[in-house]
C-alpha cells in the first residue's frame, strides 16, 4: 500500500484499543512532568534556613522564594529543607518523579515557623553537608546545591555546649571542593554576618549574597539558576597580526529568569591588561539570561601577541547577585598565535549571470602572502574548499599553485551542461582557507556568490545609448546651472544635506545595561539615508526600551557647512524639547563636541572622534587614561589634559611628561575607524627599530634618527594597526634600542612629511 509524503501508515481498527489508550493514559499519569530531563543532571538541593527572632519578620517573604524554587524543579531532582534556630529541624525532604511530588514539598514548606530566640549555625551546617557529601557517594554525577539564609547573627544559647563547631566542620567536610562537588550560597537578609561565620564562608566557597531588607521586594524575588555548559573554551588559532574573530559560549537556564537578568563577565590572565603593543579584549561583557537554552556569540580581539599558546580564565558573575545562580564561575580558556598568511582578494568571488545553457566560465583569484620572511614549503598542508551548492551542470573548481613569495589560487565556475531554469537564483557561500600547522589566516572565509539566470542585453549597445543619454542630461544640467536660481538652490541642498557625525555614549543607564553606544555617523550609512530616529515607536531606527521615553522619538541630521560636518537633534514626537547640557532647548540644536543630551532617563555624551585629538597615555605606574589634550609643547614641563572619565565636571589635569611611559596619538578610543578617521597618512617609513622598554616590553617601529634620540621622540609603531597614529616616547623609559634597518633617504622623507602634520596637530589641539 503507498503512503503519501507526510501520511501514517492506516491500520486495521482492533476491540483492543480502547484498553491500550486507558494503559497509555494511566502511564502518563505517572510519568514525571515535562521539565526537560535530558538537558540536566539531577540536582541535590539543601537549604537551612534561620528561624531565629531576628529573621522572623521576613519568613512569609522567604516562604514563598523557596515555594517559586521548588516549582522550578525537574524529574530526578531532590529538594531538603532544614530550619534551624536553637535546634535544628527538618520539615521538607523528597525526591521528585512527578507534579504531585512538587505540591507535596510546597505543603512541608509550609511547617516553616519562628522558632526560639538563639541561633547556632554549625549544628545546622553540619546537618546539610552531611547530606551534600551523602549525595556525591548516591548521586556521582548529579548537581548539588547547599543554600544557607539568613540575617549573619549567630547567638547560640552556650556556645560551650554546641555539639558542633567550626573546627570540627573544617576537619569533617574539607574534603568537599566547592564548584566541583557542590556550589555554596549564602543569603544574608541584613549587613551582619559574624567573624567566625564569615571565615567558614570564606574556607567552604561559598557565595554571599545580600538579600534586601524589604518585604515587598522579597515577596517579587525568583531565583534564575543557569548553568554554563562549556567547561573548557578553546578560542582557536590566531594569526599574529590585530585579528577580530568570533567564538560561543552556551548557557542553559535551569530556572529561568523571571525578567530582564544580566551575567557580567571578566577575563584573568597576564596577557589581558593592556599595554603598547599587547592588547586583548572580549565582548559583550554583559549577557542577557534567557528563558530558554541559548548560545552567545561573543568576539576576540587580539593585538602584539608573540607566537606561541596562551591561556585565562573567563570569570561569569551575576550582574545581579540577589537573584541569579550561576555555575561554574570561572571558565578556562585557551588559544594560540601562529605566523599569519596574509589573503588579498582582488575583485569580489561574484560570478554571473551565467544563463541557462550555451557557454560560460568565469574565473577570480585569490593570492595568499606570509607576513615574515617564511613560507609554506609546498601545497600538501593547505586546504582550501568551498561551501556552496550549485545546480546540475554548474561546476565550481580551485586550483592553487606556489609562485614566487606567494600562492596563488584561481576559483573557476563554469557552465558545463544547460541548467534547468527553475534553478535560477543567487546561491551564496564562503570558501574555506584551513592552514598548515603553525600557520594561520588572517581571513580564514571569504563569501562567495554566484548568479544563475538569463544574461543581460548586449552591453556594448547599451553602453552607446546610455552615453547618449548622459550627454542629453549633462547638456540640460549646464543650461539649468547657468541660472543663478538654480545654483543657489543646489549650494543650499548640498550644505543642508548631510550624515550626523560622531556616536553617543551612554553615560546613565536607567535600563541596567539594555542601553548601549549608539554610533550616528555608521547607522546612517548603513541605513543609506542621511538622518536617523531615536526613541519608542514604529518608525525609529534606534529604540531606547525605558518607560520615560513611551511615545518620544528624537531626530538626528546633518549640517554641511565649509569647513565640518555638525550634527543636528530635533524632538519629533511626544515634547518639542531636546535637553542639551542639562538646559532645554527648542527646534534644531546643533551638538558640540563632549555635550551632554538627555532622552528622558537616559543621558549620552556626544563624542566626534577627529585624528590628532584622542590621545591613550600610559604611566609609568601602569595606569592607563583616555581624553583629549588640550595644549601640546614637547619642549614644556608637561600639558593640560581632559581625561575621558571627568567629562561631566570637565576638571582638567595637568600632565608631566616624566611622569608617562609613552602617549598614543589614537584615531578613535573604541576603535570604529571611518574613512574620514582614516584620511589622515603617517609615515611608515624611516629607520626601522625594536625598543625595550625598561619593564621587559618590547615594540618594533620607524625613528627619524636612530642615533641621537631625544628626551622624547616620536616614534611609529609597524605593529599596532591602523587606529594607533604615532607615540610620544619617554627616552627614560627606554632600555636599549636595537637598529633592525637603516633607511636615511626613507627617514628624511618621512621626517618631512611628519612636519606638517606636527603643524596640523598645534592648530588642532586647543579647539
Amino acid at each position: 500500500m503507498a503512503i503519501r509524503p507526510g501520511e501514517m501508515p492506516k491500520h486495521k481498527r482492533r476491540r483492543a484499543t480502547h484498553r491500550l489508550t486507558v494503559f497509555f493514559l494511566f502511564l502518563w499519569c505517572l510519568s514525571p512532568p515535562d521539565v526537560h530531563s535530558g538537558q540536566f543532571p539531577p540536582q541535590d538541593a539543601v537549604v537551612l534556613v534561620d528561624c531565629s527572632e531576628s529573621i522572623s519578620p521576613f519568613l512569609p517573604s522567604i516562604n514563598r522564594i523557596l515555594n517559586r524554587f521548588v516549582s522550578g524543579a525537574r524529574a530526578g531532582d531532590s529538594f531538603t529543607c532544614y530550619q534551624f534556630s536553637t535546634n535544628t529541624v527538618l520539615i521538607a525532604s523528597g525526591r521528585i518523579k512527578r507534579q504531585g511530588d512538587i505540591e507535596q514539598l510546597k505543603s512541608q514548606l509550609l511547617q516553616l515557623r519562628p522558632g526560639g530566640p538563639y541561633t547556632s549555625y554549625f549544628p545546622a551546617l553540619e546537618r546539610g553537608l552531611a547530606d551534600i557529601k551523602a549525595s556525591t557517594v548516591s548521586n556521582p554525577g548529579g548537581e548539588r546545591l547547599l543554600l544557607l539564609i539568613s540575617d549573619g547573627r549567630r547567638d547560640p544559647q552556650d556556645a560551650r555546649s554546641e555539639s558542633v563547631t567550626l573546627q570540627d566542620i573544617l576537619a569533617r567536610y574539607g574534603d568537599l571542593k566547592p564548584e566541583e562537588d557542590y556550589c555554596f550560597y549564602y543569603f544574608s537578609v541584613g549587613d551582619r554576618i559574624e567573624k567566625d561565620v564569615q571565615e567558614y564562608l570564606r574556607a567552604a566557597g561559598a557565595f554571599a549574597v545580600r538579600w534586601p531588607q524589604d518585604k515587598e521586594r522579597l515577596e517579587g524575588l525568583s531565583l534564575t539558576d543557569v548553568r554554563i555548559a562549556d567547561s573548557i573554551s578553546h578560542l582557536g588559532q590566531f594569526p599574529d597580526t590585530p585579528t577580530h574573530a568570533f567564538f560561543r559560549i552556551n548557557f542553559v537556564p535551569r530556572r529561568s529568569p523571571k525578567e530582564h537578568t544580566m551575567i557580567e563577565m571578566a577575563v584573568e590572565a597576564e596577557f589581558a591588561k593592556g599595554t603598547l603593543d599587547r592588547f586583548f579584549d572580549v565582548g559583550p561583557r554583559r549577557i542577557e539570561c534567557r528563558q530558554s537554552p541559548w548560545s552567545e556569540k561573543l568576539s576576540v580581539e587580539t593585538r602584539g601577541f608573540a607566537q606561541g599558546s596562551y591561556s585565562g580564565v573567563f570569570v561569569f558573575q551575576p550582574a545581579e547577585p540577589e537573584a541569579l545562580l550561576l555555575s561554574p564561575r570561572r571558565v578556562p580558556f585557551d588559544f594560540s598565535i601562529a605566523e599569519s598568511l596574509h589573503v588579498h582578494v582582488l575583485s569580489p568571488l561574484s560570478f554571473g549571470p551565467t544563463g541557462f545553457r550555451g557557454t560560460y566560465e568565469e574565473t577570480r583569484n585569490i593570492t595568499i602572502t606570509p607576513s615574515g620572511t617564511d613560507f609554506p614549503s609546498s601545497l600538501d598542508a593547505l586546504s582550501i574548499s568551498a561551501n556552496l551548492q550549485l545546480p546540475e551542470g554548474l561546476e565550481l573548481t580551485i586550483s592553487p599553485s606556489m609562485k614566487p613569495r606567494e600562492i596563488r589560487v584561481a576559483v573557476t565556475v563554469a557552465l558545463r551542461q544547460p541548467v534547468a531554469k527553475q534553478a535560477g537564483g543567487k546561491y551564496e557561500g564562503v570558501v574555506r582557507l584551513i592552514p598548515p600547522a603553525g600557520w594561520a589566516f588572517a581571513q580564514s572565509e571569504i563569501p562567495i556568490s554566484v548568479e544563475v539566470g538569463r544574461r543581460g542585453v548586449a552591453f556594448r549597445t547599451v553602453a552607446v545609448y546610455f552615453g547618449l543619454v548622459i550627454v542629453c542630461i549633462a547638456a540640460v544640467a549646464a543650461a539649468l546651472f547657468a541660472s543663478r536660481n538654480v545654483r543657489t538652490a543646489i549650494s543650499d541642498y548640498r550644505a543642508h544635506k548631510a550624515r550626523p557625525a560622531g556616536r553617543l555614549i551612554v553615560t546613565s543607564d536607567p535600563t541596567r545595561g539594555m542601553m548601549k553606544d549608539i554610533n550616528l555617523a555608521r547607522l546612517t550609512e548603513k541605513k543609506g539615508s542621511k538622518e536617523i530616529v531615536v526613541g519608542v515607536g514604529e518608525e525609529v531606527d534606534v529604540d531606547l526600551p525605558h518607560k520615560s521615553m513611551i511615545d518620544r522619538a528624537y531626530r538626528f541630521t546633518g549640517l554641511r557647512t565649509r569647513d565640518d560636518v555638525h550634527t543636528i537633534v530635533e524632538a519629533m514626537q511626544g515634547t518639542d524639547e531636546v535637553i542639551v547640557n542639562n538646559k532645554s532647548r527648542t527646534g534644531q540644536v546643533q551638538l558640540v563636541h563632549l555635550d551632554t543630551i538627555k532622552f528622558g532617563a537616559i543621558e549620552f555624551r556626544y563624542e566626534v572622534p577627529k585624528p590628532l585629538r584622542q590621545v591613550v597615555l600610559y604611566f609609568l605606574d601602569s595606569g592607563v587614561q583616555h581624553g583629549w589634550p588640550l595644549s601640546w609643547d614637547t619642549k614644556a614641563e608637561g600639558f593640560r589634559f581632559l581625561n575621558r572619565a571627568d567629562v561631566i565636571s570637565r576638571k582638567e589635569s595637568y600632565v608631566r611628561f616624566y611622569e608617562l611611559k609613552a602617549a598614543a596619538f589614537v584615531r578613535d578610543f573604541d576603535g570604529q575607524l571611518t574613512k574620514d578617521l582614516l584620511s589622515l597618512k603617517v609615515p611608515r617609513a624611516g629607520h626601522r627599530i625594536k625598543i625595550i622598554f625598561a619593564d621587559g616590553e618590547e615594540i618594533t617601529g620607524y625613528v627619524f634618527d636612530w642615533r641621537n634620540l631625544g628626551d622624547k621622540f616620536y616614534f611609529f609603531p609597524d605593529s599596532m594597526g591602523d587606529n594607533v597614529l604615532f607615540l610620544l616616547i619617554e627616552k627614560n623609559t627606554v632600555k636599549d634600542v636595537a637598529l633592525l634597518e637603516e633607511n636615511a633617504n626613507a627617514a628624511g622623507r618621512a621626517q618631512q612629511k611628519f612636519a606638517g602634520i606636527l603643524e596640523q596637530l598645534k592648530k588642532e589641539i586647543g579647539k
